[in-house]
């Protein structure tokens, strides 16, 4: 069974592969596949629908469908590098903006993929020990390097950098 595309974050995450056959891929947007090997980073709805797109898993669950916008700059960032087009980059920065000045589900996705899927325990701020692994620290900061290109210096500086505290202990 094919998943609405909606509710997809990437035309990269449209692919999967049965443990029993690890020599096939299954490509369920026929796009994922072609995208990730030429580095393409998509909204996998026409862009008419990308306001749709990014609130379809949130009338379930109000967080859920916000996990698509820090999604966006792990893709874009290293080591994956992806490319999203300008008007992709836009709609994720102003969704985030706007989203993060006035929603709090979309600070508390924020808070939790920076702390918890990129390698620190979530808090009041990612406090980790004061030497992370450095892949953990470079993926962070790379992340965060790309955001502060997308989002601007100092919307990053006031409201993503101090998630990133590291304790000392």
């Amino acid at each position: 069974m094919t998943p609405p595309a909606a509710a997809l974050a990437y035309t990269v995450n449209s692919m999967s592969y049965d443990p029993a056959a690890p020599n096939v891929i299954f490509d369920w947007r026929n796009n994922g596949l072609g995208d990730a090997c030429a580095g393409y980073l998509r909204i996998p709805v026409p862009d008419a629908q990308w306001t749709q797109w990014l609130h379809e898993a949130t009338v379930l669950h109000p967080h859920h469908g916000y996990t698509k916008l820090p999604y966006f700059w792990r893709l874009a960032a290293a080591p994956y590098h992806l490319v999203p087009t300008a008007a992709m980059t836009a709609f994720v920065s102003n969704a985030t903006t706007a989203g993060w000045n006035t929603t709090e589900p979309v600070r508390f996705v924020f808070a939790e993929f920076l702390c918890v899927y990129i390698g620190g325990a979530l808090a009041s701020t990612c406090a980790v020990p004061a030497a992370p692994p450095l892949v953990v620290l470079s993926t962070r900061l790379g992340i965060v390097d790309r955001m502060a290109v997308d989002l601007g210096a100092a919307f990053v500086d006031v409201n993503v950098r101090p998630l990133l505290a590291y304790s000392t202990v």
